[in-house]
């Protein structure tokens, strides 16, 4: 997936075609590169920090999702962990 092109209008849209957190900091880096270079029209730039907000709740959603999941395994853990600890 080229970094050119947008990848979705709102974080839902994202989720639904399946974009990955690696793509989406992909664009998100790019766009920043085009921010730094000052190469955004005047006329697009509302669209691009509208973007640049999308896909930052995308990615923070996503890493709450990551989270969230290693949290309950690790929880899983605790027993195990527990009566390991008390053969000791």
């Amino acid at each position: 997936m080229g970094s050119e092109k947008s990848l979705g209008a709102s974080v839902e849209a994202l989720f639904a075609d399946g974009v990955t957190f690696a793509q989406a900091m992909q664009r998100l880096e790019f766009l920043g590169g085009e921010l730094d270079r000052g190469s955004i029209e005047l006329e697009a730039l509302e669209a691009t920090i509208h973007e640049m907000d999308v896909l930052l709740r995308f990615c923070a959603q996503k890493i709450g999702v990551v989270r969230t999941s290693v949290d309950d395994v690790i929880s899983g853990w605790k027993p195990l962990l527990s009566t390991l600890n008390e053969q000791d």
